[in-house]
């Protein structure tokens, strides 16, 4: 028995644009994933102001067990998911605030290129 080979056509690959590292775009990114951790902040407090106001009501005490871990796992996700957010904002930022002082310690350092 042969193994039939399966034929590769020619397409090229879709190559992805590359695009520079600017501070507008660093400061847009970190708009929308601050945004983003707003949102999550809200929904976290909203999930964990609704369990503490419900009480898990059981006699049975693996039920309380297993839902006080499903509850503990669900805010530790949402609260999770916020904070990864809120630190890819904040390190947006500061990536935006170093790429303005190397373009400023660029201008600076090549008026003194060009006069040599």
């Amino acid at each position: 028995m042969k193994k039939k080979e399966t034929e590769i056509t020619e397409t090229t690959p879709i190559e992805a644009e590359k695009k520079d590292v600017t501070p507008l775009r660093c400061l847009v990114g970190s708009l929308m994933a601050g945004g983003l951790a707003t949102g999550l902040y809200s929904l976290t407090y909203a999930i964990a102001s609704t369990f503490a106001k419900k009480p898990i009501t059981s006699d049975n005490l693996l039920v309380i067990k297993i839902g006080s871990a499903v509850r503990t796992l669900v805010v530790g996700v949402a609260s999770m998911a916020t904070f990864i957010f809120g630190f890819v904002a904040i390190g947006l930022i500061l990536l935006a605030i170093q790429l303005i002082i190397q373009g400023f310690q660029k201008e600076k350092l090549s008026p003194s290129d060009e006069e040599s």
